[in-house]
């Protein structure tokens, strides 16, 4: 027997097909929950977490520095130690050592491998210190309540209140060598040369509160942390590059967040609310494919028992097509998870 379709049957078929082929993959992108781990302390903000040669580094409120592996399964601590009786406020991993700065002022330098020996504490300049970076063999430490990202020869700089500076530090001689953010540029990101501390221009925050970062070589992303941020706002880096003072419309994703991540096409953004959500970036505006709910591993009901307060993407295999994600949460309850590992699929 002869089949034959007509033009409009042969539309419609196509059209189908595409259908199922969407669904498909949209049911292929799947986030689950693996394990959960309590460590006394806290993690009231993100650049708490990173990881390196097999371990997971992170410090907490409490002045705790933890070390666990990072062996996809019980990510069980292997060494622990206080460091200071002052929040330990950033982390940077590199392959030989660890760099935690602290409201206490100081920058430690610690060996990435057991005994996890402390080889340096310097004092920069007596204020407070909050994040740390890692940019072309220089560290990037902000002061008071300075957040900054960098990528390749450019620092992007948002300050609270004047004196919210960036140093750049030289490496192993811990020496200032440039000062970023002595002009105060209230509401606003302030764009630096790396190398010369030009101030390239400023990008005016895109929304209420927007006033963290996370920055890689193909996007700048302003978040809003809290419960009540409008969400999150995506620039593209390469047209922001040559575009500073007057930036391109960014994405916007209405998502109350407090931490964000990027590996590859997904950014996945944790929420004041308990719940992490992951956004394919190649789609215009980017979409949510796939989202989860922690309170149920929390062991309480109030909603931010569980707020993602930072996420690490611990690993990436797009050829498994998996990553896993590592959320820190901020309560301390006795009963509550301080850690929570999640799978992403797709």
């Amino acid at each position: 027997m002869k089949v034959v379709l007509n033009r409009g049957e042969i539309k419609i078929s196509f059209f189908i097909v595409g259908c199922l082929a969407a669904l498909a993959a949209a049911s292929a992108q799947q986030l689950s929950f693996e394990t959960s781990v309590r460590v006394p302390g806290q993690y009231l903000t993100p650049h708490k977490i990173c990881s390196s040669k097999g371990l997971i580094f992170s410090v907490t409120y409490l002045g705790n520095l933890y070390v666990q592996n990072n062996d996809g399964s019980t990510y069980s601590i292997v060494y622990q130690t206080n460091l200071s009786s002052n929040a330990l406020t950033g982390i940077a991993c590199r392959t030989q050592y660890v760099y935690v700065t602290g409201e206490d002022g100081y920058l430690r330098t610690i060996q990435s491998e057991s005994p996890f020996a402390i080889v340096a504490t310097t004092q920069l300049t007596g204020s407070p210190l909050s994040d740390v970076n890692f940019v072309n063999g220089h560290l990037l430490v902000s002061q008071g309540q300075g957040s900054a990202s960098a990528v390749s020869r450019t620092v992007f700089l948002y300050e609270f209140n004047p004196g919210d500076t960036t140093l750049k530090i030289s490496l192993p001689k811990y020496r200032v060598q440039q000062t970023y953010g002595t002009t105060f540029e209230p509401g606003a990101m302030a764009v630096y040369d790396l190398d010369t501390g030009t101030q390239l221009g400023i990008i005016p925050s895109p929304g209420l509160d927007a006033d963290a970062s996370y920055a890689d070589n193909r996007y700048l992303i302003f978040l809003s942390p809290g419960c009540c941020g409008a969400g999150i706002w995506i620039y593209a880096i390469k047209p922001l590059l040559t575009a500073f003072n007057a930036p391109p419309t960014p994405q916007f994703i209405s998502y109350y967040n407090d931490s964000a991540a990027r590996a590859g096409r997904w950014l996945v953004a944790g929420s004041e609310a308990s719940a992490v959500a992951v956004f394919d970036l190649t789609k215009s505006p980017p979409r949510q494919v796939a989202s989860m709910n922690l309170l149920p591993f929390s062991g309480r009901t109030e909603i931010d028992a569980a707020e993602a307060r930072d996420v690490q993407i611990l690993s990436y295999n797009p050829e498994a097509r998996s990553m896993t994600i590592m959320v820190g949460t901020s309560w301390t309850y006795p009963d509550t998870p301080s850690q929570y590992f999640l799978k992403f699929t797709w």
